[in-house]
């Protein structure tokens, strides 16, 4: 089986994904180009992950485009708002949290938490909220007594 239709086999089993609207393109090395239109930020980053994970794929460039359908709409004013209380909400997190702003749907996270974790589990969850279309992470990590494992795809962008 050829690395391409291993790639579309694991895609298959994602939910919610429009095959028909994603294409993708192999370079010599195992490098895949992911195109098309996704729904949410959170898909995107799931056909990246996914694709990461296929035997032979050496990287992933993912210019996927995420297009909100009217129900994942949300205004900025709003978006930020839910982030925020969002990001209040979340447990393990330093009494100071990171700062959210929000331009067009895409989503600048700003300020320091004291481990690698902190940073990951803020964007791992505003990926996840609708209306988001991408993030930018200027999370400083003020400590970390680990070595800090590398972060995963699509959340750090």
């Amino acid at each position: 089986m050829t690395l391409e239709l291993r790639i579309l086999d694991t895609l298959r089993s994602q939910p919610g994904l429009d095959l028909e609207r994603l294409h993708l393109s192999i370079a010599d090395g195992g490098l895949v180009t992911l195109q098309g239109i996704v729904r949410t930020y959170a898909d995107k980053c799931a056909v990246e992950d996914a694709v990461l994970h296929v035997p032979d794929v050496a990287g992933v460039r993912n210019v996927l485009e995420v297009r909100l359908t009217i129900g994942d709409y949300r205004t900025d004013t709003t978006l930020e708002r839910v982030l925020r209380e969002m990001i209040d909400a979340l447990a393990r997190m330093p009494s100071e949290r990171p700062r959210v702003s929000v331009a067009g749907g895409w989503v600048t996270l700003e300020g320091s938490v004291t481990h690698a974790f902190q940073k990951q589990l803020v964007a791992n969850a505003v990926r996840e909220v609708a209306g988001v279309v991408g993030v930018t992470n200027q999370i400083a990590v003020a400590m970390e007594r680990r070595a800090e494992r590398p972060p995963l795809s699509c959340a750090t962008s």
